[in-house]
């Protein structure tokens, strides 16, 4: 799977390279490629299926890319080089996050956890849903979500029923929304004020002190794994939907006007902006830029 940044510069790209796992190829590789040129700098064989987007830190100066492959979570230097592999219980086809101490991830058991970055040990976990059995703990949990660090420095976990934000030492919950969050990443506003899209194309701004919706608005018909992106120049932000329908929306009034219908093919990948261009990819095969 190709690492997708969620909005401002790529975080996923370290360096002059990009990541990406083997979601598509089943090989159980994670591989770097050199973003220039396209070749591939190295290749690591983790040895389980590697379904989750990875995410790159920085540790001290160095950078760290973490990715979990089936029941484990693993910590590699820019090189490739395993450093450290925690259990992840079942399964995780997200992303992980990090506030620089620690690495928080959601799985498939229903529960957000949270790691030492430097050295993987287990800190926490709490269960986002209180489902009878390990099926519906998985369906209703934080399997997919891309998990954000709030201004607030609270940790948010995302499900197909609630956004729950938590305590980053303690796992203690702080707030919890109702919306199915987890398939769309967030956007973090400069005013301090949280985007978060639901599957059905509903775009909410949020206090992330407080979790409390400031404006709701329908912008397209549906969102999944394909999150808003901000274009900093002129401070709208920038929605895909699904089926290829482009919207512009209003950060400060919740204002939306659809911009055009792109394809029809569906998309399910956050785009980037890069200069004038936003750059969106479709299962049609075809990557487009459209100036905005």
């Amino acid at each position: 799977m190709g690492a997708q940044p969620r909005s401002g510069p790529p975080r996923n790209g370290f360096h002059h390279g990009w990541v990406h796992g083997d979601r598509a190829l089943g090989d159980h590789t994670l591989t770097a490629l050199d973003a220039a040129r396209g070749t591939t700098r190295w290749r690591t064989d983790l040895s389980r299926p590697v379904m989750s987007t990875p995410a790159v830190f920085n540790v001290g100066g160095a950078d760290r890319v973490v990715v979990a492959a089936g029941d484990r979570l693993f910590c590699l230097d820019a090189r490739g080089a395993v450093l450290w592999e925690s259990e992840v219980p079942r399964l995780s086809a997200g992303r992980a996050e990090s506030d620089g101490s620690r690495v928080y991830v959601g799985a498939g058991d229903g529960r957000g956890y949270a790691y030492d970055l430097n050295t993987g040990a287990p800190l926490w976990s709490v269960l986002t849903n209180t489902r009878p059995d390990t099926y519906r703990q998985l369906i209703y949990g934080p399997w997919d979500d891309w998990i954000e660090v709030l201004p607030t420095g609270a940790v948010l976990f995302s499900t197909v029923t609630n956004a729950i934000a938590v305590d980053p030492v303690t796992g203690a919950e702080r707030w919890r929304l109702d919306g199915s969050y987890i398939y769309a990443p967030g956007v973090a506003l400069p005013d301090g004020g949280l985007l978060l899209t639901t599957e059905w194309g509903v775009v909410d701004l949020i206090d992330p002190a407080t979790g409390v919706r400031l404006w709701s608005a329908q912008a397209v018909p549906r969102a999944v794994n394909a999150g808003p992106v901000r274009d900093v120049r002129s401070g709208r932000v920038w929605l895909v939907g699904v089926g290829g329908q482009l919207t512009a929306i209003d950060p400060a009034t919740g204002e939306v006007t659809v911009d055009r219908q792109l394809f029809t093919a569906n998309t399910f990948s956050t785009p980037v902006i890069v200069g004038r261009q936003l750059i969106v990819g479709a299962q049609d095969g075809v990557i487009r830029g459209i100036t905005v």
